[in-house]
């Protein structure tokens, strides 16, 4: 005789479990539903830090290295990450629109496209190129412009650290040193792309980022 199979309906333990946990963190009040979301964010930026510092994608993938020397990329980039919640959303962000532009170029690996217009009148409103940035531009031979020949030829001479430091901005520098280094010029330029290495720092998965701030919940609830 065929046994009949027989259709069950109910709600498992875990299911259960699961759906008390929702009910409590409805109850709860507005201020732990912002320290929920805080935390989250927080930890999600502790994450990315450690990613960071470890050269490494969300995944756990090793970045391409740099084409030329050895120190780390993106050192700082996760530090400057700032959280801002309330009870019912929350994000993470950066202050300044120039690092997010920095971000975004290396999280999805977008490429730069300039002009020499880009950069009139911009010298004013920007910093000093840095040091370092200087150093690096005279040891690719960056050069400037010092009279003109006989001839009506521009001249040319090895710039130094202090006047490179005094004639580039921060931008500008860092435009200059990234094309000397691919094709060995760094002047005569009229426009020019340069490409990004994709080096994505951030988690955007959701079902990863819903497990931590699950995690976060239920820190919270056992607390109470």
């Amino acid at each position: 005789m065929q046994e009949k199979r027989l259709l069950r309906m109910g709600i498992n333990p875990k299911a259960f479990n699961d759906f008390k946990k929702d009910i409590e963190l409805l109850m709860l009040p507005d201020k732990e539903k912002k320290k929920i979301i805080i935390q989250t964010l927080r930890r999600m930026k502790d994450i990315t830090k450690d990613k960071t510092s470890n050269q490494m994608t969300p995944t756990g993938l090793r970045w391409k290295p740099r084409k030329h020397g050895n120190y780390k990329m993106l050192r700082s980039i996760a530090k400057k990450l700032s959280v801002e919640g309330d009870n019912k959303k929350g994000r993470l962000y950066f202050k300044l629109n120039k690092t997010a532009r920095i971000a975004a170029e290396h999280q999805y690996g977008l490429d730069n496209h300039f002009n020499v217009s880009d950069f009139k009148d911009r010298r004013a409103n920007s910093e000093p190129c840095t040091s370092r940035q200087a150093k690096k531009l005279k040891d690719l031979g960056y050069r400037i412009p010092v009279g003109r020949t006989k001839t009506g030829r521009t001249k040319w001479k090895n710039a130094t650290i202090k006047e490179i430091k005094s004639k580039l901005t921060i931008d500008q520098a860092g435009v200059i040193i990234r094309k000397m280094m691919n094709t060995g010029k760094g002047r005569g330029l009229k426009s020019w792309i340069i490409p990004t290495t994709k080096r994505p720092f951030l988690d955007e998965r959701q079902t990863i980022n819903a497990e931590i701030m699950r995690n976060i919940v239920l820190e919270v609830i056992g607390k109470e």
